[in-house]
């Protein structure tokens, strides 16, 4: 598994990086946005789970699909590799280190989908396409508890694509929809 450190809080540079490489990095890690730690990314097929770490110390927030994961803190390189090699899954038939979440299933694609697609069933904001709801409303959806079921899982994978500058993976999917 591969991976590029960027000291930037600008995943887009990272991003295009990554796009012109010739053997692409499977994890992007880049400084947190909006916090002192740093945000840990990975791409759909790479064997890295992030939910496997989600009760570690040094971990602020793990997504429940494992795709995306925060550090409290701006840990060191040496900390980072150590943390992010116990989140690669490549021997599935291991358990998970005490105090971890067993492993999820990996990130589908799909839901990215379904956020350009399916619309808001109620509220300040039916019928708007989930992925055009603004921010603040997410944050309120937040505080306030998402919604169970599909659609409580999808706003809340929006509001983590949003929290962390992730829209740029929506654009292409939006543009082929209209």
């Amino acid at each position: 598994v591969t991976a590029v450190i960027g000291e930037t809080r600008e995943s887009a540079g990272l991003e295009e990086f990554r796009r012109l490489t010739e053997n692409p990095p499977d994890i992007i890690i880049s400084l947190d946005r909006r916090d002192d730690g740093w945000r840990l990314f990975r791409y759909e097929g790479t064997p890295v789970d992030f939910s496997r770490i989600a009760g570690r110390p040094e971990i602020s927030f793990a997504h429940k699909t494992g795709f995306l994961a925060k550090t409290r803190e701006r840990l060191g390189v040496d900390e980072l590799v150590a943390l992010v090699s116990r989140a690669v899954t490549l021997n599935t038939e291991k358990e998970p280190e005490s105090g971890e979440k067993p492993a999820a299933t990996p990130f589908d694609p799909r839901v990215l989908v379904e956020l350009a697609t399916v619309r808001m069933p109620f509220g300040k904001y039916k019928n708007r396409v989930l992925c055009d709801l603004p921010e603040p409303y997410l944050v309120w959806f937040h505080g306030q508890g998402f919604p169970p079921g599909k659609l409580g899982t999808l706003l809340s994978t929006l509001y983590e694509i949003k929290l962390n500058g992730l829209e740029y993976l929506l654009k292409p999917i939006k543009k082929n929809m209209s």
